[in-house]
C-alpha cells in the first residue's frame, strides 16, 4: 500500500468506524489494499491500545496527521501480502514487459524485483541491488516464458522467494 491509497482510505473512513477504534478495536491491513477494524493485532496498523487519545476526534487527528510514519513503521515489520505483492509485480510486467524479468541461458534477468518498504520495484542491471532482487529462471525455453513467469507469480512461488530473502527483516 502507497500513501496516497492509505490516506484515501482514511479519509473514507466513517465515524463509526473512528467511534470502533475509540472503543479498542484495530485497524488492520488487509492484502495491502484495505482496512478491517478488529480485534487482531497481527496485521494491525494502527493499534488503538498505543494510542494516547480519548475520543473520535483525537484518534483521528492523530492517526491523519502521522499517517506516513504508521505506513512506514507497518512495513519495517510486516511483509507484503501475497496479494499486495503479486498485484504490485504484474503492474510491472505489463508497464516494463514480463520478458525482462525472465533469465535464461544462466544469465540474470534484465530487471529483478526488490522490494522497498510498501512497494515493489524493478532493478535493473546496472543497480547494485539487482543481484538481490527476484527474477524468473526458465528451465525450458521452448515453451511460453511469459506463461511460466505469470504462473510463477500466480502460483505464490515469487512470493515465497521475496519471504525467504527477507526472513530476518520480518522475523529476527
Amino acid at each position: 500500500m502507497n500513501i496516497e491509497l492509505f490516506n484515501q482510505l482514511l479519509i473514507a473512513m466513517t465515524d463509526s468506524q473512528w467511534q470502533q477504534l475509540a472503543n479498542g478495536m484495530n485497524l488492520t491491513l488487509l492484502n495491502d489494499q484495505e482496512f478491517l477494524i478488529d480485534s487482531d493485532i497481527s496485521n494491525c496498523i494502527v493499534n488503538s491500545e498505543q494510542l494516547a487519545a480519548s475520543g473520535i476526534a483525537d484518534i483521528k487527528g492523530y492517526v491523519m496527521q502521522n499517517a506516513g510514519e504508521l505506513l512506514h513503521n507497518y512495513y519495517l515489520s510486516n511483509p507484503l501480502s501475497q496479494t499486495g505483492f503479486n498485484w504490485q509485480v504484474k503492474q510491472l510486467f505489463n508497464k516494463i514487459g514480463i520478458e525482462n524479468f525472465v533469465a535464461h541461458d544462466f544469465q540474470p534477468a534484465a530487471h529483478s524485483l526488490f522490494v522497498e518498504g510498501s512497494k515493489v520495484i524493478a532493478e535493473d542491471t546496472s543497480s547494485p541491488r539487482h543481484a538481490y532482487g527476484v527474477y524468473f529462471t526458465a528451465e525450458n525455453e521452448e515453451d511460453d516464458t511469459k506463461q511460466q513467469a505469470i504462473d510463477w507469480v500466480d502460483s505464490g512461488e515469487a512470493y515465497e522467494v521475496y519471504l525467504s530473502m527477507n526472513v530476518c527483516r520480518y522475523n529476527c
